[in-house]
């Protein structure tokens, strides 16, 4: 998607301007947006639209500032219908939340912000995204809807962008508008959402994909992707996140601010392409459709793999096994899991457990592929001789409402966090109390609940 050639003309335009009335490139300028047109008159001449200010910025590597002040009441959304797409050329940072009455979000299981600036892209051309950046951007504070192509799209060189604190699908305030796509992502090093509460994006409502990545080192986290301003899984995209090149990161366990990838209509997360290896998901990813194979929380090329003896086969993420899981029972106060790793001998894997607690989540025993709540993280290293490791996990979370249980694995390198994960394994219903493990004797694993592996 190059840079239109009206877009360069006018470029042209500007600097030879520039030229003819002895302005000099200065130093990175903060550009007030003043007004909601489109188009306006070149920057220097007093244009004051957000077009005629990327344009400006676009004629000079320093990274300038892109805010808003336009006139009217704080409480009302100010829309900007984009004619074509606005192109991003030299590094920049738009922040809609310079707006008045615009405020980030707050919350950390939902989306609270308050954003003002609807960049509208009805007449944009089919095709063509909302927001083109070429070079390293950061943007927030914007609601993208009505692309008939991406909201956003990340080109290759525009390495180590930010986008956060947006509304990617959906108005300010919640409402389905959807776009084709959300976020095509070919950069590197970019970073979607983050730990800050004030970095979730709701993508949500588009067509095609939430966030696509196909460049390398991409992280996703903190996001609500699929779900409505609440969390809950209403307004799915098509499919929630792909991956097709890794590594690429998607949420990371045990963070203030998860991804809630839930409600996306084929798929939570999709990686595909034998040699797409190294891709972490390490947050809440639960009640996605499970019509289909193709349609699960995690699928590694779209498709469920069999657990296959030493973990041999191959594909997206070396087709991982996932954990069996052999019993979920509550007993003396505790939920206890029993399980094991049966796969490569020699080697750590990161076990993850998840809660389903809805009606609506794993609705069958031995149901693929959801998880609703991250409930324990705990390392099991395979023997030798074998490649099966058995594990027990307890805490005291008897009666708490949990109906099922299933787990993802993860393997790789968490000083440089190189991780591959699993799809989910199937679910298992939480059986009747027993009355085992009542006297006391056993010693709980490690879990996000302060519980220790159980000793041999």
């Amino acid at each position: 998607m190059p840079l239109s050639l009206p877009v360069r003309r006018r470029a042209g335009a500007l600097c030879a301007l520039l030229l003819a009335t002895g302005v000099a490139p200065a130093e990175a300028a903060t550009l007030i947006v003043t007004n909601t047109e489109d188009a306006c008159s070149p920057w220097i001449l007093n244009g004051r639209c957000l077009r005629s200010a990327i344009e400006y910025a676009n004629l000079f590597e320093d990274a300038d500032r892109i805010f808003f002040d336009i006139p009217g009441n704080p409480d009302h959304y100010k829309r900007i219908l984009l004619q074509s797409a606005l192109a991003i050329a030299n590094p920049l940072e738009i922040d809609g939340y310079t707006q008045p009455g615009a405020a980030p979000n707050t919350s950390t299981t939902g989306m609270d912000a308050q954003v003002r600036v609807i960049l509208d892209a009805t007449a944009v051309p089919r095709g063509q995204p909302a927001i083109e950046v070429g070079a390293t951007a950061d943007i927030r504070g914007l609601s993208i809807i009505d692309a008939e192509g991406p909201g956003i799209y990340l080109r290759p060189w525009a390495a180590e962008s930010r986008v956060r604190g947006n509304f990617i699908g959906t108005e300010p305030s919640g409402f389905a508008a959807s776009n084709e796509g959300g976020i095509l992502a070919d950069c590197e090093f970019c970073v979607f959402g983050g730990f800050d509460p004030a970095d979730r994006n709701l993508v949500s409502a588009n067509v095609g994909y939430g966030i696509r990545s196909t460049g390398i080192r991409n992280v996703i986290i903190g996001n609500l992707i699929g779900t409505d301003r609440s969390g809950a899984p209403t307004l799915g995209n098509g499919i929630g996140v792909e991956v097709d090149t890794g590594p690429t990161r998607i949420g990371d366990f045990g963070v203030p601010v998860p991804n809630v990838i839930a409600g996306n209509a084929c798929g939570g997360v999709s990686v595909s392409g034998a040699n797409t290896v190294d891709v972490a998901v390490g947050s809440l990813v639960f009640a996605n459709d499970a019509a289909g194979a193709g349609c699960r929380s995690i699928t590694l090329e779209g498709t469920d793999h069999v657990n296959d003896i030493g973990d041999a086969d191959g594909g997206p993420n070396g087709a991982l096994n996932h954990p069996e899981i052999l019993a979920v029972r509550e007993s003396g106060g505790d939920l206890v899991v029993e399980g094991r790793i049966n796969s490569a001998p020699s080697t750590e894997y990161r076990v993850e457990l998840f809660a389903n607690v809805s009606e609506t989540a794993c609705t069958a025993p031995d149901a693929r592929g959801e998880g609703e709540l991250a409930l324990a993280s705990f390392v099991v290293t395979t023997p030798a001789d074998s490649g099966i490791a058995m594990f027990t996990w307890r805490a005291a979370l008897a009666g708490v409402g949990i109906r099922s249980v299933a787990a993802t694995a993860s393997v790789g390198v968490p000083e440089v966090a190189a991780f591959s994960t699993s799809g989910f394994s199937p679910c298992t219903f939480v059986a009747e109390n027993d009355g085992l493990f009542s006297d006391g004797f056993e010693t709980p694993p490690a879990s996000a609940f302060g519980a220790r592996p159980a000793r041999d």
